[in-house]
């Protein structure tokens, strides 16, 4: 446990060797390059932080743009339990930072990405919520902030995080053999989609039959697609050409 704390910690100190100089840390950076090889603009490094153990930051609007002496910069990837003050910390604590988006992605959706957030997570994107990950602190997330997103200013993002032990997720209450970091403790990154595309695809299984229901935004659907069966068994191949749904026999298998 230890030893993870004081690699997360090296890797801390030695990104901010590595950026900007020390008097330049209470600046929130605004503009970062996409990176060289996608479409994609990381959203690491400074972000201002604090901690919420009364749990009244959303009353007293710490989710809407906002900075002050009470915050302090930190470099994210991050975990409050690195810090000598929070080690023991169990709670609610705040990260935002600004950024600003390319105008030649004006035409397309945008999308947030957090490599992991340990382990409940409320975004909100210029003071309107984006979205939440609960109870999930090792899993990745996304979410889309197409409609919080102005091209013509400077954007705040804005995460509550909460690492306080919970009876409703697994390991359940106190009975970790582990100490659960807190924090924004992988990347995140900000990158654009085009305005089309699934998210969820319901499965309903029965006895060899599958069936996959489809509902496409109105006018969305512009080209045809072809499903077909595991190993090309079965009956079942379809064009898809308008938001209808299908049903195909596949072969039944067990884990």
């Amino acid at each position: 446990m230890n030893s993870r704390r004081e690699f997360i910690a090296r890797c801390c100190q030695l990104a901010a060797v590595a950026s900007l100089p020390v008097s330049a840390l209470a600046a929130l950076p605004e503009v970062a390059e996409a990176d060289a090889c996608s479409d994609r603009i990381p959203l690491t490094g400074v972000w201002q932080f604090r901690l919420d153990p009364d749990r009244t930051g959303e009353t007293k609007l710490w989710h809407k743009p906002t900075s002050g002496p009470d915050w302090l910069a930190v470099e994210v990837p991050h975990t409050w339990q690195i810090q000598k003050d929070s080690a023991d910390y169990f709670g609610t604590a705040w990260y935002h930072r600004a950024f600003q988006v390319p105008r030649e992605w004006k035409d397309r959706n945008l999308r947030v990405e957090f490599e992991a957030v340990y382990h409940s997570a409320m975004v909100w994107v210029n003071g309107q919520e984006a979205g939440q990950h609960l109870r999930k602190g090792y899993t990745a997330f996304t979410l889309d902030i197409t409609p919080y997103v102005e091209f013509s200013a400077s954007n705040s993002i804005v995460v509550r995080v909460d690492n306080s032990f919970d009876q409703a997720m697994l390991p359940r209450g106190r009975s970790f053999d582990w100490t659960p970091d807190g924090g924004i403790y992988r990347p995140v990154s900000l990158y654009p989609t085009q305005n089309y595309g699934t998210s969820t695809i319901p499965i309903f299984t029965g006895c060899g039959r599958c069936s996959l229901s489809v509902a496409p935004s109105p006018g969305s659907w512009r080209r045809s697609k072809s499903l077909r069966p595991v190993e090309g068994k079965g009956a079942g191949v379809f064009d898809v050409q308008r938001p209808t749904g299908f049903s195909a026999f596949t072969k039944s298998w067990t884990p």
